[in-house]
């Protein structure tokens, strides 16, 4: 039991990490208010959510009035008195008053899971599901392994969580908190804006408000970064199953997400009908350079020749269109758990920076050079890419700082470098186009282009020579001609003496 005792202390230790790295974590939340004083503003930092965000937070002395997907709750600091009456009367029936910052909280949502380990909050967890074999995250792996969180079921009883983070709305439960940010039809930076609804719940206004900046820069700079390159730029369709377990039907670049994404990656997105049947979707992929399969497969991770089979077609050579022969198909389950899980599914929302500079290493690969080598997200199924390392519980680590490829990252390595204002604009054709002057990384891997000051040498090099060359020709060779032509002469004198 000792033993059992630490183990579950060392994870929470492993959890309580640097911001922002989906590692870390606290214990469960104590009230900060101690005495309560009238006048008192008790929220001195406030988030300002973007208006597309699908949430909204204003703030009072001692409460929060937060509406998010026609839900209104009203958060009111711990030990305040209750809200007035007349305060009260504004909002509508179904009003749900929650304390915080939250003590001890539930959740059914791993999207929810995923920024409450980003904002520092692991250790507040009790319940959580999905569980067993559906669990992604490895410190949610690690929690569940040493027994520091338990499995929510419908058995749990609300007395044993101050909230309940669902996905799903659910007007009965006075208790629980929809988190919508992976099916809010929003930009990926407005999907991020989420990490602010949940730092409300915890008073985490900074923390969150700061998490969010560092993943706009990033997603930022490279927008920035491509926002120049030349038409006609490359067409990437963003394609899904409309069920994923049923195969008749496919949704091609349905919502403002994919749009957004595929734009700010310097792309155009594929005109197409945003309903298409399995047997028509080849065809409407036929001007797409790019094609990008984000289907949640669920564990059942699919590859190339199951993908054709099921559009009726056995080869990509059997599709004579640019993405087919440019090879330049992907699903978004790069990175997942060892049981197989994807990590996209829970983490899009607030992994955005990772997501665009995945699509940018593709359309212009020398784009982020050396700096960038792997892709978070994005697998190429025609080629022999494999997957990442499998997420597993050894990865909730907290070394700091963090290795270039820890899956704790919120934003890649080389956001250093948009920190430091030292990336340039890329101007350079896509690899993807027929015919493009830029060369083509192999395996999706990036290259980095070649010095300016050494493409010069080689063309000093060539002038250099052509001079000798030429010098030769013009003084010296009439020379050795002439001596070759004496000797001739004296020999032939001498044959004839």
């Amino acid at each position: 039991m000792l033993l059992a005792a630490v183990a579950a202390a060392a994870v929470l230790a492993l959890l309580a990490t640097a911001p922002g790295v989906a590692a870390q974590g606290t214990g469960p939340t104590a009230c900060p208010l101690t005495s309560y004083t009238p006048g008192t503003d008790y929220f001195p930092v406030k988030s300002k959510p973007d208006a597309g965000a699908g949430f909204t937070i204003n703030y009072k002395k001692y409460y929060k009035h937060v509406q998010a997907d026609g839900q209104t709750y009203l958060l009111k600091m711990c030990n305040a008195p209750p809200i007035p009456d007349n305060d009260m009367k504004v909002f509508p029936v179904g009003t749900k008053v929650i304390n915080i910052p939250v003590a001890v909280a539930a959740t059914s949502s791993g999207n929810a899971l995923d920024t409450l380990l980003a904002l520092g909050f692991g250790g507040a967890v009790k319940y959580a599901s999905p569980w067993g074999d559906d669990l992604v995250l490895p410190c949610a792996q690690a929690a569940k392994a040493n027994g520091s969180w338990a499995e929510y079921t419908p058995s749990v009883r609300s007395d044993d969580y101050s909230v309940l983070f669902t996905a799903a709305p659910d007007a009965a439960n006075p208790k629980t908190v929809t988190f919508k940010a992976p099916t809010l039809d929003g930009s990926p930076l407005q999907q991020a804006e989420w990490v602010k609804f949940m730092g409300a719940f915890f008073n985490a206004e900074a923390a969150a408000d700061a998490l969010y900046e560092s993943i706009a820069r990033a997603y930022a700079c490279r927008k920035t970064q491509v926002a120049q390159v030349p038409t006609p730029k490359p067409v990437v369709a963003w394609i899904a199953l409309a069920d994923p377990d049923n195969k008749s039907k496919w949704t091609v670049n349905q919502g403002v997400f994919p749009r957004a994404l595929i734009a700010d990656a310097g792309a155009t997105p594929l005109a197409a009908p945003v309903t298409v049947t399995s047997d028509k979707l080849l065809s409407t992929l036929a001007s797409a350079h790019v094609v990008i399969d984000a289907t949640p497969r669920r564990g059942k991770n699919v590859e190339l020749i199951d993908w054709l089979k099921d559009l009726g077609a056995n080869s990509l050579a059997e599709a004579p269109y640019p993405f087919a022969q440019g090879r330049q198909l992907y699903a978004v389950d790069r990175s997942r758990a060892t049981n197989g899980q994807e990590e996209f599914p829970v983490a899009r929302h607030q992994l955005a920076a990772f997501l665009l500079s995945d699509l940018v290493s593709i359309l212009y690969p020398q784009a982020q050079g050396e700096g960038y080598l792997k892709r978070r997200f994005l697998r190429n199924m025609a080629s022999d890419e494999g997957y990442s390392a499998p997420l597993d519980a050894d990865k909730c680590s907290a070394a700091s700082p963090l290795s270039a490829d820890s899956p704790l990252r919120i934003v890649p390595a080389n956001a250093d470098e948009c920190a430091a204002g030292t990336v340039a604009p890329y101007t350079g054709a896509s690899t993807v186009i027929p015919g493009s002057d830029a060369k083509n990384s192999e395996g999706g891997k990036n290259t980095t282009p070649a010095a300016k000051s050494d493409n010069i040498g080689v063309i000093f090099a060539a002038i250099v020579l052509v001079l000798v060359v030429a010098g030769f020709i013009v003084f010296v060779a009439p020379g050795l001609a002439r001596r070759y032509r004496e000797r001739r002469n004296q020999q032939y004198m001498q044959e004839m003496l």
